[in-house]
C-alpha cells in the first residue's frame, strides 16, 4: 500500500476534528452572549434544556442539560475545551433546540397577536 494513502485519510480526519472543534468553540461565544446579554428573567422562562445527546472523551454517550446561567456556561465550557465533550448531533442542532425551547416559552408567556406575528417573522428568518 502507498503511504500517500495513509496520509491523505489522516489529512481528512484531522481536517474533519479542526471542522468539529472550531463549531464547538462557536458554540461556546453564542452561548456566553445569550448568558451575558439576556435579562435574568429570561433564564426562568427558558428553564432548562434537557436530553442533549453529548460524547464524552471515552466514546460514550450521555443526555445532559442546559441553562442561560453563568454557572452553566463555566461548567460546558469546561467539558468542551478540558474534557472533550462533543454534542452528538453537533453544535447546530443544540442552536436548534435552544432556539425551540425559548420560542416555546415565549409562546406560553401568551403574547398578544401582534407579537405572535413578531415571533413568526423571526423563527422564519432563524430557518432561512
Amino acid at each position: 500500500m502507498n503511504v500517500n494513502v495513509f496520509r491523505a485519510i489522516a489529512d481528512l480526519a484531522l481536517s474533519a476534528k479542526r471542522r468539529e472543534d472550531k463549531a464547538h468553540t462557536d458554540f461556546l461565544s453564542f452561548y456566553r452572549e445569550l448568558v451575558e446579554t439576556l435579562p435574568s428573567e429570561m433564564v426562568d422562562i427558558f428553564g432548562q434544556l434537557t436530553g442533549v445527546d453529548v460524547r464524552i472523551k471515552s466514546g460514550k454517550e450521555a443526555k445532559w442539560g442546559i441553562q442561560l446561567t453563568a454557572t452553566d456556561f463555566i461548567w460546558w465550557k469546561s467539558q468542551i475545551e478540558d474534557e472533550g465533550v462533543r454534542f452528538v448531533h453537533g453544535p447546530l442542532s443544540v442552536q436548534r433546540s435552544m432556539l425551540d425551547l425559548f420560542s416555546r416559552s415565549a409562546d406560553a408567556r401568551r403574547i398578544p397577536p401582534e407579537e405572535r406575528k413578531k415571533l413568526i417573522a423571526l423563527l422564519e428568518q432563524a430557518a432561512a
